[in-house]
């Protein structure tokens, strides 16, 4: 089948499948609606308007794209981005309907032609921008490595559709009528784009949109043209770039001038512009597959950098002996066909030593900004020498042939840059391992490479290896192989997994005796090449469990769980069931020593998780009632898994074991969304305590779900404060690394209300305790004394505390970097910090919040100040009594157990039932309490 041969020859999974297939027919409809729109747009500038007006042309959209890309940038960080690109498909559908429309009545004034010819080449910018912004959310980096050589093929077989269907569909039914098949490529792309971000994009966007954002303002505030400047490697390739843009205009120029002159009507010349771009992309397709790799491979980067300078130059000549059409149709694609495969690999290999910081800013510098002025600067110049000086199309090549000598000599120092900036790379690391898309094919890179691998350094041999992830250049094989001796156990796994890329070569004599390494990572990877490179995997399997060394069978039972889940090996090659059954009867067997036992029981709980099935979900169960704690640790790693709802219960009871207790959060938090019911019923729970409940609150601030926000919203004040303190951490943990989930500005606005009035309540008891240390007549007794003081620094605590919270919830709705910085100028104790601080909120502040958040800040900044303007209106307490009951009334156990405290040394408090009642508290530090106060007081009233 022709999908099992090109899922072969991609190396697509078979979980890649759907995402893969509908990616490749996004870029594809775009290119080919890309490619009916450029000979529609040449053919009406080139009949109506004429050749000589062309270079204007040139100019406009070089300005005009520059603009309108700024623009689009800094609206496009404000909006999500599937919405972004819906509207933008949507935008160009309505325009291009309404340019049909205006053709369709007749009108075709000179400046609606120039706003097609800009308007088309901003739709090729801006479209196929936004599609390679959006596979970076379908595709995780690895992918990448491996697919977006199939996504790019896509957009190349839709330029050599898209142009063939001009040539021979425009003739028949008119230049115009080809925008209907845009509109309904268009159309399918909102389809694709609805299901692959709700099936796979959705899921990775919030949680690298924080990411992209800080990319982004490191790219703003570093200045990407300083960083260009900076380097002369950035340099020349931005030379090279800029000087080959200039050059692509004076070829069109050509090409479209002579195609003008002898091909007559508009259709004729619409299919011809149609057909030649197809072949363009034709030829390109073939020498990217053929030629490209294989160039790359033996000649090495300067090779591939010197085809289409030397192809332009060959044309050019062509031209200025004979202008005719087989010579500029020779120059065209010599330019389009090179230009797209060989130059652009050898282009993009020449920001590999880069590092990924520098190349973000700078690559999309180069490719837009650049690109676009050098665009320009060629319209310019072709005005100026045929417009003004009258040159000929013949003379033109004369210039080109100029500027390809600069070009030869960017590509000359920039060859020396690349490879002494790769050399410092490697002895830095600077290479981003997870950022590079393409394979390391330059001759010149894999001896260098070679070398490091064959050296002493094992950090820099590690990140080569890392580094050449899914290459498979057969002159790494024998390094390799010699590596599987490496003395690092690290060097000997990456090796390993390497060589197993190697589809057709089977290395399994050199790599049999690592089955039995002492290193158990090193095993698995070796029984894992073992058994998926032999045709009988069978055997191989019997013999890896027959083993008498527990550590060899316990490694070949993870490789086998790792295999069986990946589908390399089936169920009627191996019987789970069987295989856990013989190892348990194995693990109790008296010959082994205790730890030998937990040893294999470990393996077995990892090798249940890794299968993941259903039926062997009751055998981990019964890992979790095991004594050894790695037996427990690894068998509720396992449930988090298998994802099977009858672990819950078992693993909130591991939340009273300290050491358990971190390894049970992360697994119930792997559970995602599903588990946020379960989660409700228990945080809902009366009898369940304080501890438990708080880390019920740090699973679902691992949760990026809506679901898990609305609960936690839903118990804010259910529960001590010491609770709602951790539930508005869980809301400021999820709005930090999830950005699309929705806090509600009511909800926010109501809890920092009643934040506020905790605060007055607290400020209130606290001012009454302070004038009755201050207004005390005589020395009270130390003990009493002590009672009251911690009393106020509890208050003051809380007031502290509240403070946080209530800063907290406002980062829920302000920027929160600078609500911090505002919360640490508040808290700082120093009186000028403290003062800009009040007076950035007083101007960033909502106008509903200002007159609940300003005075309170200035009364605990300045709490000696009267602030007339901004009093803070509460009802003050008459009485230490008072005060305590209210205090007892509230949920905050810590003062509640201060208060008692106090009671038990003032020895003076009338509601004797009151604290009865609290004898029966769910807190038994406050029930203690509140026996050591009734005692005292009963003490007092019998003496």
């Amino acid at each position: 089948m022709i999908s099992h041969f090109i899922e072969k020859l991609f190396n697509i999974r078979s979980e890649e499948r759907v995402k893969s297939y509908l990616m490749f027919a996004y870029i594809f409809l775009i290119i080919a609606s890309l490619l009916i729109l450029k000979p529609i747009r040449n053919s009406l500038f080139l009949v109506k308007i004429g050749i000589y007006h062309l270079p204007y042309a040139y100019t406009l959209v070089a300005i005009t794209a520059v603009l309108f890309i700024k623009i689009y940038s800094v609206y496009s960080n404000r909006i999500r981005l599937n919405i972004l690109i819906r509207y933008t498909l949507i935008f160009f559908m309505v325009t291009l309907a309404i340019i049909w429309i205006t053709l369709y009545v007749g009108y075709q004034a000179e400046w609606f032609l120039y706003a097609i010819f800009i308007w088309v080449a901003i739709f090729g910018v801006v479209v196929t921008s936004q599609f390679w912004l959006l596979a970076n959310y379908v595709f995780n980096a690895r992918e990448a490595k491996r697919l977006f050589g199939f996504i790019g093929a896509g957009g190349i077989s839709g330029g050599i559709f898209g142009g063939y269907l001009t040539n021979l569909v425009a003739p028949l039914i008119g230049t115009e009528q080809m925008m209907f098949f845009c509109l309904s490529f268009w159309f399918i792309c909102l389809f694709i784009l609805r299901v692959i971000w709700k099936e796979t994009a959705r899921f990775n966007y919030d949680e690298t949109i924080v990411q992209h954002k800080r990319l982004k303002e490191a790219i703003l505030s570093s200045g990407p043209l300083k960083t260009v400047l900076q380097s002369q490697h950035l340099l020349f390739i931005a030379g090279i770039v800029g000087v080959g843009a200039l050059i692509a205009a004076f070829v069109d120029y050509q090409y479209s001038f002579v195609a003008s002159e002898q091909i007559s009507g508009k259709d004729d010349l619409t299919a011809f512009f149609g057909f030649w771009l197809s072949n363009l992309s034709f030829i390109s397709l073939l020498i990217q597959f053929l030629l490209t790799s294989r160039i790359l491979k033996y000649f090495g980067i300067t090779a591939s950098l010197h085809f289409l300078p030397v192809g332009i130059s060959l044309g050019a000549l062509a031209i200025l002996i004979s202008p005719s059409l087989l010579s500029v149709i020779t120059i065209k694609v010599a330019e389009g066909s090179f230009k797209q495969s060989i130059n652009k690999a050898g282009v993009e290999l020449l920001y590999l030593p880069i590092s990924s910081h520098v190349k973000n800013q700078a690559k999309a510098f180069i490719d837009v900004s650049v690109d676009g002025f050098a665009t320009g600067i060629g319209g310019l110049l072709l005005i100026i020498l045929v417009n003004t000086f009258y040159f000929s199309v013949q003379s033109i090549s004369l210039f080109i042939i100029i500027f390809i000598v600069i070009w030869l000599y960017f590509i000359y120092r920039v060859r020396k840059e690349y490879i002494h900036s790769f050399r410092i790379a490697l002895e830095k690391r600077d290479i981003d391992l997870d950022q590079q898309n393409i394979n390391l094919e330059d001759a010149g890179i894999i001896e260098m490479l070679m070398k490091v691998l064959q050296g002493d350094s094992d950090r820099q041999i590690l990140y080569v290896l890392n580094l050449l992830e899914g290459n498979t250049e057969t002159q790494f094989l024998p390094t390799l192989v010699n590596l599987l001796q490496h003395p690092h156990a690290e060097i000997r796994i990456q090796s390993l997994h390497l060589l197993g890329n190697f589809k057709d070569h089977d290395f399994s004599a050199d790599i049999n005796k690592l089955s039995q390494d002492p290193e158990h990572q090193v095993r698995i990877e070796a029984a894992r090449y073992l058994i998926s490179k032999s045709s009988e995997p069978a055997i191989i399997i019997r013999n890896l469990l027959s083993n008498s060394d527990i550590k060899i069978v316990s490694s070949a039972l993870i490789a086998i769980a790792m295999e069986y889940r990946e589908k390399h090996i089936t169920a009627d090659i191996i019987n789970p069931n069987e295989i856990i059954d013989s190892h348990i009867d194995k693990s109790i067997a008296v010959e082994l020593s205790g730890e030998e036992q937990d040893f294999i029981k470990t393996n077995l709980a990892r090798f249940i998780g890794i299968i993941n099935e259903n039926n062997l979900n009751p055998l981990l169960f019964n890992f979790l009632q095991e004594q050894s704690d790695d037996v427990i640790i690894a068998a509720i790693k396992s449930a988090g898994m298998t994802r099977d709802p009858i672990f819950y219960k078992r693993l909130f009871d591991y939340f009273n074991n300290k050491k358990l207790r971190k390894y049970a959060l992360e697994t119930l938090s792997e559970y995602g969304e599903g588990i946020v019911p379960e989660l409700a019923k228990n945080l809902m729970d009366p009898d369940l305590d304080e501890l438990h409940k708080i880390s019920l609150v740090r699973i679902l601030s691992r949760i990026g779900s809506q679901s898990a926000v609305n609960l936690l919203w839903a118990n804010m004040n259910i529960g001590t404060l010491a609770l709602r303190f951790q539930t508005i951490k869980a809301l400021n943990k999820l709005n930090s690394k999830f950005s699309l989930l929705k806090f509600g500005k009511k909800r926010i606005d109501r809890q920092i209300k009643i934040e506020r009035d905790h605060y007055l309540r607290n400020i209130s008891a606290l001012n009454i305790l302070r004038q009755i240390l201050l207004s005390q007549e005589k020395e009270p007794a130390p003990e009493i004394d002590k009672a009251r003081k911690l009393l106020t620094q509890a208050l003051n605590e809380r007031l502290d505390n509240i403070l946080e919270i209530i800063f907290r919830l406002l980062s829920l709705k302000q920027a929160s970097k600078d609500i911090y910085t505002s919360y640490l100028g508040i808290s700082s104790g120093r009186r000028d910090l403290q003062a800009n601080a009040i007076e950035f909120l007083d101007n960033v502040l909502d106008v509903a919040l200002k007159p609940l958040i300003i005075p309170l800040v200035e009364s605990y900044s300045f709490p000696e100040t009267p602030h007339e303007h901004s009093r803070l209106d509460s009802v003050v307490s008459s009485t230490e009594q008072k005060v305590l009951q209210e205090i007892l009334d509230a949920d905050d156990n810590w003062l509640k157990l201060c208060s008692l405290y106090l009671i038990a040394n003032v020895k003076n408090f009338d509601n004797i039932s009151y604290l009865k009642s609290l004898t029966k508290d769910s807190d038994f530090r406050v029930q203690e309490m509140a026996e050591f106060a009734l005692n005292a007081l009963a003490e007092m009233s019998d003496n």
